[in-house]
């Protein structure tokens, strides 16, 4: 039984915290300013990049309330076959929200220190992310090949 317990916390914290890497890997700025590549998808469709940023957030939105719908339902399935009781699923989804806002906040602030940062370092976040890729997203301008190279 605390296999299972454990198997299913991991399984919820797994996907939350998946949905919310998506989020904020596409979510640099409050402001639309796409990534490169998704400055080409917008003008290869001939989509305005707000058109597209508005897009993307109803996918995201529509695909985080699926998950959560899943995690529910899982979990509901779990109280009705006896694997966990009632308060063991309230328990699930009341850690599961309070990691969410632990994330969220984390996020904000990281996103606080390194606006500072650059700031204070005289640097562009738009120039940072064309020659970065955004942080790790990898939508920027660097191939594979430049990546390893040290010179």
């Amino acid at each position: 039984m605390k296999k299972i317990l454990l198997t299913i916390v991991s399984l919820a914290t797994f996907i939350g915290a998946g949905t919310f890497v998506y989020k904020d890997a596409i979510a640099q700025t409050d402001t639309v300013d796409l990534p490169p590549f998704m400055q080409r998808i917008a003008e290869r469709f001939g989509l305005g990049e707000e058109d597209l940023q508005e897009f993307i957030n109803e996918e995201r939105n529509t695909h985080q309330e699926q998950v959560r719908k899943g995690q529910e339902e899982r979990l509901s399935e779990a109280v009705s076959e006896g694997v966990i009781t009632q308060e063991q699923k309230e328990a699930i989804a009341a850690k599961r929200a309070e990691m969410q806002a632990e994330r969220e906040q984390n996020r904000e602030e990281h996103r606080e220190k390194m606006d500072a940062w650059m700031e204070q370092n005289g640097i562009d976040h738009k120039t940072l992310q064309e020659v970065m890729g955004g942080f790790g997203n990898g939508f920027g301008k660097h191939s594979g090949a430049r990546m390893g190279n040290c010179n």
